[in-house]
């Protein structure tokens, strides 16, 4: 116990009352776990890391959104087009959200409920969101201006005829116009934080816009977060 004790000499904070090692939990952590001063802290290589300590929990995520132009997204000039979640897609019918500066705000489900479900990413927990980046590339000779929205709604939970339906939608992050030169190269961009709070219980939705039908493009998007 005494080399143990030596060897959690690098923490911060008041002197050692007690150190007490514990087994490993039901779950079967990967290394020893020891209670110091009544805090637990779990062993990371050769450093003890109090867990109750937000600075030493990893709250930052990534998630993905993406097509592939043999998906043929988007089929409409002007319309602003949702891109699947988690790079999938499929046969999947377009989801699209109007012709406007931004993306409709809401969404009334008619016939496309299962189509929906492939491009929203459920969000479960209130989050922030600490940037987005985009690749893209179209499949033809001839580009398009092309630009893009990450956006935030309201999403009925309730069981029932209105289940899925979108409101109170809200611009998280957009980009400015892209020419795109066709499939020669690719076009990147680093999205602008428009308004970056995320609540529990919310859909987010990645979209495309393109002012012409020259191209079909491949997307590759990932949305950097953290939970609050």
């Amino acid at each position: 116990m005494d080399r143990e004790v030596r060897r959690l000499s690098h923490l911060k904070g008041s002197r050692i009352k007690s150190a007490i090692s514990l087994p490993l939990n039901s779950e079967g952590v990967n290394g020893d776990q020891m209670m110091v001063n009544g805090r637990l802290h779990v062993k990371d290589k050769d450093r003890w890391i109090d867990i109750a300590t937000p600075s030493n929990i990893a709250t930052t995520h990534y998630a993905h959104f993406g097509t592939t132009s043999t998906d043929a997204l988007p089929t409409s000039a002007n319309t602003h087009t949702a891109v699947p979640f988690g790079n999938l897609f499929g046969s999947n019918a377009e989801v699209t959200f109007g012709t406007g500066t931004d993306p409709a705000s809401s969404l009334t489900i008619s016939t496309t409920a299962d189509d929906l479900l492939g491009v929203i990413w459920y969000v479960v927990d209130n989050i922030t969101i600490d940037a987005v980046y985009v690749w893209a590339a179209g499949n033809d000779a001839t580009g398009d201006i092309i630009k893009f929205h990450l956006m935030t709604y309201d999403i009925v939970t309730a069981d029932g005829s209105t289940c899925g339906n979108l409101s109170s939608g809200s611009v998280l992050a957009d980009g400015g116009n892209i020419t795109h030169d066709g499939y020669e190269q690719a076009d990147y961009q680093t999205l602008t934080i428009q308004s970056s709070k995320v609540d529990s219980n919310s859909a987010v939705l990645f979209m495309i816009h393109k002012n012409g039908t020259n191209s079909y493009y491949s997307i590759n998007a990932t949305v950097k977060y953290h939970l609050d």
